[in-house]
């Protein structure tokens, strides 16, 4: 009468069977079914969990390519801190290595993206603070840019992340 009883806060019954044996001494049971219900609402969560990763993917995407075109545009014509263009054009270039990870969805991108990007966020901040005129326009476009692909970054790799496995008892 065991098999039929379920713990308050797992869908899975007790377990009562056999156990695998796992790398590092833990220990797993060897099939474990799930019930027929949860099986739908699980394939329903993991199309739901692809639709808002490919969202959050695609609206990072977006953002990066915009804040590369906004860098380069910033510093090259409209609003160069020397006329003729600077040397700060160049801080586009440090956002072309995340590109292609973005592009195909890598975590460990997105991971180090997010770190990397608060220094355009902070950049931005700081001239459209200091700066006036048609600069402290582009700081603020910048500003948002990098506040997009950050949070974007963030949803992007909570909604990537592995899922968590159900504890089971182990026996005494």
């Amino acid at each position: 009468h065991n098999e039929h009883r379920r713990h308050t806060l797992w869908p899975q019954p007790y377990f009562r069977g056999q156990w695998q044996s796992c790398p590092f001494g833990i220990r797993k049971p060897a099939r474990l079914q799930p019930r027929a219900t949860l099986g739908k609402s699980r394939q329903k969560t993991e199309l739901t969990v692809a639709l808002t990763a490919t969202r959050y993917q695609l609206i990072a995407s977006v953002s990066l390519v915009a804040l590369i075109a906004l860098c380069l545009v910033w510093e090259g014509w409209l609003a160069p801190l020397r006329p003729g263009g600077s040397w700060l054009i160049l801080k586009a270039v440090f956002l072309l290595p995340p590109l292609f990870g973005i592009f195909r969805g890598k975590r460990y991108t997105y991971k180090w993206l997010s770190l990397f990007i608060q220094f355009y966020l902070l950049e931005g901040a700081l001239r459209a603070t200091s700066d006036a005129g048609m600069s402290q326009w582009l700081a603020m476009a910048e500003t948002l840019l990098a506040a997009i692909i950050f949070v974007t970054t963030i949803l992007y790799i909570r909604a990537t992340r592995a899922p968590q496995t159900e504890k089971s008892a182990q026996p005494s």
